[in-house]
């Protein structure tokens, strides 16, 4: 399903009229095998995305590249061009909205670790406030944090700007 809505909104965005597709750009809030371009489905991951491939979906859409990475990874990007990180190279961008994640940024670059996951904190153990551990989400919903609509793991309590 997924897929289909991303082909059907590059063939009306991307008509001859309008010049064609030149690039794209894909921002998703599962982790990207580097390799393939894929996204990553998690465990317990919130989102039900599912074993999508952008870069193939757009591909005959879209006569250059196209570039599909994590939405925090965008996020410190851009706070590195232009924002609260701007002009510097080593800093930790964590995002605490409908998910919690992070981006490591090392000499101006997003690292991934080995296996691609180095931002993804959700899942990481911690103590809990009883000293027990539990994956860093369960600690929101321990300290009464969490919303009470949230009820998949990996989804932390908090608001959008604006509400």
């Amino acid at each position: 399903m997924a897929a289909e809505a991303l082909a059907a909104a590059a063939e009306r965005l991307g008509t001859p009229d309008r010049g064609g597709l030149r690039t794209a750009v894909v921002s998703a809030a599962d982790p990207v095998d580097r390799a393939s371009g894929r996204l990553v489905q998690l465990p317990d991951a919130p989102f039900l995305v599912g074993a999508l491939d952008p870069a193939a979906v757009l591909a005959p859409h879209v006569a250059g590249r196209v570039l599909v990475d994590n939405d925090v990874n965008w996020a410190a990007r851009a706070e590195r061009h232009a924002g609260c990180a701007a002009g510097i190279d080593d800093f930790v961008y964590v995002h605490l909205g409908e998910g919690l994640g992070c981006a490591v940024v090392t000499d101006g670059a997003v690292r991934r670790g080995h296996h691609g996951l180095a931002g993804e904190i959700a899942h990481v153990c911690t103590a809990g406030p009883d000293g027990t551990a539990m994956p860093l989400t369960e600690v929101f919903a321990a300290l009464g944090l969490r919303r009470p609509d949230s009820r998949r793991r990996g989804r932390a309590g908090g608001r959008r700007r604006g509400q």
